[in-house]
Formats: structure tokens, C-alpha cells, sequence
């Protein structure tokens, strides 16, 4: 067992060694795929989840949901994160205009409640845009939306007697207005996730079979067949662990540049492995 380990840990840098892959079972290379996409998408997950600093271009937000808790707004979350308002609006809170509204679909939302920022509940999500510069050539729109399963169990109208309940009602009032946000984007994140990973295995099993198959070039015009393709399969999954982990590893720092840094060092290791096939003087089966 020490032994494979061993072998195993060489496989993620040395091109003699990875050779060896070519032994392994099938069950133990799908495995092996499975977990370099799964490595390969850590950049992708470090930045939806650290995408959450887009909440911060939501301006002025807080003041909106002061107002809006010390007006002790009757709208609440039960058990089965289903939300429930007494009110409908339009109510203006600071920037913003609170409107309770049957469904968060882009059939069903009149433009007036995206003309301008917005905090717009729904039974099952919600929504808050905000709207820069309005009205002018360099309008943009922000929005965070989700749904309130991560939010649970919330009554906006006790916010304000608990806060004056509390050491610091500011802070306590900011505090609340961020885990909503919060819990709206990340609302989203298992799909976010599920979405990444079925692309990535889509393009990696395509990239798999091509880089495979690449190998096999070796036995055109070669005196003996140098590589078998279950042999290069192996090879080329395996060959994939090295540069993903390193991949995963610098995604959690540099994320925009990770993903590409795993194309450019599969590419090497694989031209690298091609000349190192090159020059065996033996079948690989």
C-alpha cells in the first residue's frame, strides 16, 4: 500500500512514473477523473462564493432596511421558506421602493419596479436592485436574488424590538440587512455548483478523448505498436491529477487566472509524456 502511495504521489510530476497509470483499474481512473474535475473547478467555486462582494454595489441598502425595520414591516419567512406580507407597496424606504409582488419573473415584473432601485419580495425568492444613475447613458443595474431557504424562520417586523433590545441597534440593524443578502446569493450556490461541474466533466471528457487518442499518433509509422488505447486513456486521465491539484490549490488566491494556468500545464506535461512514450522500446498495455 506504501508502495502504490508512493507511486501515486510521483505520478503528479514525474512523466516516468506516470506511465505506470496504464495499470490501473477502470474503476480506479473514472474515480480519478471524477476527482480532477472536481479540482479543476475549485477556481470556478472560489468565485461564485466570493462572488458575494457584489452585495456591496447595492448602495445605500442598509438605510433602505433601517427604515424599513423601524416601520416594522409585516412580512415574514415561515418554516418551509415561504414568505408572507401583509402590505403590498410601492412603500419608499430611503433609495429604495418595497413592493410585494405574486412572482420574480420577467413576464410577470412591470417595468416600473425595475425602473428605479427596488426590494421586491415574493412568496418564494426576492429580489433588491439597485439602479446607478438612473434615467442616463451610464445607467447600470445591480442585483442580488434568491431564494429565502437559507434565511428561514424571519419575521421582518420584530427586527426593531430586537435590535432595542441589543448592545448596539446600528450594528444589529446591519448585521440583519447583510445575512439576508447574504443568504439570497448564496440561495444559488448548489446550482452554481451543479451547473460547473456538469460543464467542466463535459468538456473534460471531450478533452480526455482527443489528448488519448493524440497519443495514438505514436504508433502511426512506428515499428510496433508503442501504446494500446485503454493504456493511453489511463495515461492521459491520470497525467490530468498533477496540474489540476496545482490548479485547485492557486485557485483559491488567483482565481481569474487559475482555470487557464490548468490548460496551459496539461498541455506541457502532455507533450512531455508524448516524447516520453516516443522513446520506449516496449508495448505499453
Amino acid at each position: 500500500m506504501k508502495q502504490k502511495l508512493e507511486t501515486f504521489v510521483k505520478m503528479l510530476y514525474s512523466n516516468n512514473a506516470i506511465l505506470k497509470a496504464r495499470k490501473a483499474s477502470y474503476l480506479l481512473t473514472f474515480l480519478m477523473f471524477v476527482i480532477n474535475i472536481g479540482l479543476i473547478s475549485v477556481p470556478n467555486y472560489a468565485g461564485i462564493y466570493q462572488g458575494v462582494e457584489q452585495t456591496d454595489n447595492i448602495h445605500n441598502i442598509n438605510e433602505a432596511f433601517i427604515e424599513l425595520y423601524e416601520d416594522e414591516l409585516s412580512c415574514r419567512i415561515d418554516d418551509d421558506a415561504l414568505m408572507t406580507c401583509d402590505e403590498e407597496g410601492p412603500i419608499e424606504y430611503g433609495d429604495y421602493v418595497f413592493r410585494f409582488v405574486e412572482e420574480l419573473d420577467a413576464d410577470q415584473i412591470d417595468e416600473d419596479d425595475i425602473a428605479r432601485s427596488s426590494i421586491l419580495f415574493s412568496p418564494w425568492e426576492a429580489a433588491v436592485v439597485y439602479v446607478e444613475d438612473a434615467g442616463t447613458a451610464d445607467e447600470r443595474i445591480f442585483l442580488v436574488s434568491g431564494t429565502y431557504h437559507l434565511f428561514r424562520d424571519f419575521d421582518f417586523s420584530e427586527v426593531r424590538s430586537n435590535a432595542q433590545d441589543s448592545d448596539d441597534p446600528d450594528a444589529y440593524y446591519e448585521r440583519t440587512t447583510d445575512m439576508f443578502l447574504e443568504s439570497l446569493y448564496y440561495s444559488g450556490f448548489g446550482d452554481s455548483v451543479l451547473i460547473v461541474y456538469t460543464t467542466q466533466f463535459a468538456q473534460m471528457l471531450i478533452y480526455t478523448f482527443f489528448v488519448s487518442l493524440m497519443l495514438l499518433v505514436l504508433n502511426y509509422r512506428a515499428k510496433f505498436k508503442k501504446l494500446t488505447y485503454p493504456a493511453s486513456l489511463k495515461i492521459t486521465v491520470f497525467s490530468a491529477t498533477g496540474p489540476a491539484l496545482l490548479t485547485a490549490a492557486l485557485g483559491l488566491y488567483i482565481t481569474a487566472w487559475a482555470s487557464m494556468l490548468f490548460i496551459v500545464l496539461y498541455l506541457v506535461r502532455v507533450i512531455l509524456i508524448y516524447y516520453r512514450v516516443n522513446r520506449v522500446e516496449e508495448t505499453l498495455t
